[in-house]
């Protein structure tokens, strides 16, 4: 009975470190200043997802490639996948952590706009994520369901 009480606990200190490190890294990403590159569009990519995943959309899913100091990719929109053709040299403008592309500019001409809405959800999420770790019960729901649930009170 207390190897199986240490391996509940050592589970639930394992998720609440998981929670800890992943809210961590969406803080920091969040509020980290966004990164600014020069680069050139190496190639196109496109591809069908025929997928009965949930998650994941159905139709085209667009990539673009670039090349410059690094090797970056963006899965981009259909409008900033026809406006921008190999060789075009652009400004990239990337989260400080994660890399997630937050604005594509090619000249003056801004192809993909930026929005805060990545910095907001980085942030909220993370600091979600740090709560429940910190301050959220980890347990059963009753006694008769054996499902897991976390509440932040």
């Amino acid at each position: 009975m207390k190897a199986i009480l240490f391996l509940i606990n050592a589970g639930i200190l394992l998720i609440r470190t998981s929670f800890v490190i992943f809210g961590l890294v969406l803080v920091i990403d969040g509020g980290l200043s966004a990164r600014t590159e020069q680069l050139h569009v190496e190639s196109h990519h496109s591809a069908v997802s025929n997928s009965n995943d949930e998650a994941t959309k159905p139709g085209k899913q667009y990539t673009i490639n670039f090349s410059g100091d690094k090797e970056r990719s963006c899965s981009v929109s259909d409008s900033v996948y026809g406006s921008l053709h190999d060789g075009d040299t652009v400004i990239l403008r990337t989260s400080g952590l994660i890399n997630h592309c937050l604005e594509i500019r090619r000249g003056d001409i801004t192809v993909m706009p930026f929005s805060s809405w990545w910095r907001w959800c980085c942030l909220i999420g993370g600091l979600f994520c740090v709560a429940a770790a910190l301050f959220g019960k980890i347990g059963f729901a009753d006694d008769d369901d054996p499902s897991v649930v976390i509440r932040v009170e």
